[in-house]
């Protein structure tokens, strides 16, 4: 009887403390298209990846682990990108927006009537897109503000660092970064499909040969095939 109700106090407090630091317990599911976020302990550190047939993958670098997760509740991935709050969202091959709901992805259409490349959240938690005309939209909440041809230039993706500051990739696949007027081209030697940054600020590419590169202020690092996959994007969550 001492030994039961020593058990059942164990398990009370153990439970008190999870609620206090605001975990939740997650039963992992079989299915390859099953992705469980849970206050963001699956996300930290993690590479996420959508491979060349727009399937999806993450990569823990810490393990040496790649979970493949084959067609993510069953879209095929243009891109992705997590928001302020640690929630995935993406770009189908279609140009429509889902929103990751931990089992699957609630279908946005054509946010705002635009056909979009790609997303990207500012550290506001803004949403700024890119149309498949190649011009730049902030999202209002309503519709999108157009941006036009930022810079003058025609631009494939956008991303952030994490002092708030606006990167992008031109269509012709170099990089730049924005002064508050005009477009700094960074050079690199690398043709780009994609960039993002981590939590440490590091700056990540994905080359035209579907390899991983990092920045090191100058060019860029080869990282390969990272868990052997080719790749069109990449997003680290933290």
């Amino acid at each position: 009887m001492l030994q039961l109700l020593c058990k059942s106090v164990v398990l009370s407090i153990t439970i008190l403390l999870m609620s206090m630091f605001n975990f939740a317990f997650s039963i992992p599911q079989t299915s390859q298209t099953q992705l469980i976020i849970t206050n963001n302990v699956s996300l930290t550190n993690n590479l996420y990846m959508v491979g060349t047939n727009a399937n999806f993958a993450v990569w823990n670098p810490l393990l040496g682990k790649l979970s493949d997760y084959g067609y993510l509740g069953n879209w095929d991935l243009k891109g992705i990108a997590f928001d302020k709050a640690g929630t995935l969202w993406s770009v189908g091959f279609n140009n429509n927006v889902g929103k990751w709901n931990g089992t699957s992805w609630d279908d946005q259409g054509y946010l705002g009537g635009w056909l979009l490349k790609s997303i990207a959240y500012d550290k506001n938690g803004t949403l700024w897109g890119v149309s498949s005309r190649s011009t730049v939209g902030k999202w209002n909440g309503h519709f999108w503000e157009d941006q036009g041809f930022m810079g003058g230039w025609f631009i494939n993706m956008l991303a952030f660092d994490k002092d708030g500051t606006l990167w992008c990739v031109g269509v012709n696949g170099n990089f730049a970064k924005w002064n508050g007027t005009s477009w700094e081209d960074q050079g690199g030697g690398w043709t780009l499909k994609m960039i993002n940054f981590d939590a440490n600020g590091d700056l990540w590419a994905v080359g035209t040969a579907s390899n991983v590169g990092k920045w090191n202020g100058k060019s860029w690092d080869n990282q390969g095939y990272i868990g052997g996959w080719f790749v069109n994007w990449i997003a680290w969550a933290y």
